[in-house]
């Protein structure tokens, strides 16, 4: 689903794009994952599920890059 709000046009080299997306951000990235990922307090009641799942980092680059477009996905 969030691969979805890739737009065609974007598709070709979005690999190396979210790659260059987490090592600009990578300690955004890191500091989400302890707050809510796996081994957080939120996440031992089961909330931020997602930020454990690998399509967060699409997620994160999405609502940077198109975030109108995953809205309407």
């Amino acid at each position: 689903m969030a691969l979805s709000a890739v737009r065609e046009d974007e598709q070709d080299g979005y690999a190396q794009r979210l790659e260059a997306f987490a090592e600009r951000h990578r300690e955004r990235l890191e500091e989400l994952v302890r707050a809510y990922g796996p081994g957080s307090r939120p996440a031992e009641y089961g909330r931020y599920l997602l930020v454990s799942q690998p399509e967060s980092l699409i997620i994160c680059e999405r609502m940077e890059s198109a975030p109108l477009l995953l809205r309407g996905r």
